[in-house]
């Protein structure tokens, strides 16, 4: 009887224990689902960091292929460089090699081979972007968002507020995106994206509390005709 009785006792503490766990990972998820897909890390793994042989910068995936990633930046941060590197998650880095470089426009795409990234980001995300059509819909007041650290893992985001989709930049003599926020040197490559994680365009100027951004549905145009 005290035998049975130990059974009961052991069957209820597995049943306890199953509940407990199931309760516990529930909330876990609930906890995680109030995360949008930019918090849970799809910039982390979206983006790189960008090393040439005296400056620092940010670049965004585009195309991943069995023998290769392709990555777009700051043209600025890549022209004239001596020596490219991406740096992984895990602070590796990983030789690069400059594909293209994009007239009339400061974009670049560079280019990392599988066979020397086996420390590369695992699983690495290829950029979804905004089209054409919903870039121009953009209406100012609306939040977009960047990090300054994209292997931060406390999901911590800056905001940007959209100020204007088509504005002149003497600087560069284009036309590009422009949106009040905190962008600071080393930046210039870095994607800014909407709330549920879609790239809007790539950072590449900066003025006091002002950044500058080219749209990402015309760098991937030229991606399609020039590169791909």
């Amino acid at each position: 009887m005290k035998k049975v009785s130990t059974i009961i006792q052991i069957i209820i503490c597995v049943i306890v224990l199953v509940l407990v766990s199931f309760v516990g990972l529930t909330i876990i998820k609930g906890s995680t689902d109030d995360l949008t897909p930019i918090s849970q890390g799809y910039r982390n793994r979206t983006q790189v960091v960008i090393h040439n042989d005296i400056k620092t910068g940010r670049g965004i995936i585009v195309n991943e292929t069995d023998e290769y990633i392709d990555i777009v930046t700051a043209k600025h941060l890549v022209e004239d460089a001596a020596t490219l590197s991406v740096e992984t998650s895990d602070k590796k880095e990983i030789p690069a090699e400059l594909v293209y470089e994009f007239k009339n426009s400061d974009s670049a795409v560079i280019r990392i081979q599988k066979t020397d990234s086996d420390a590369f980001i695992p699983h690495p995300i290829v950029a979804e972007y905004i089209g054409e059509d919903e870039y121009n819909a953009i209406t100012p007041g609306t939040l977009v968002y960047y990090l300054d650290g994209i292997y931060d893992d406390d999901y911590s985001l800056s905001e940007g507020i959209w100020s204007d989709g088509g504005a002149f930049i003497v600087d560069f003599k284009i036309i590009a995106g422009v949106f009040n926020g905190t962008v600071r040197p080393g930046m210039s490559g870095e994607g800014v994206f909407t709330e549920d994680g879609r790239w809007i365009g790539m950072i590449i100027a900066a003025s006091d509390e002002e950044g500058a951004l080219l749209p990402a549905h015309e760098i991937m145009k030229n991606y399609d005709i020039y590169v791909r």
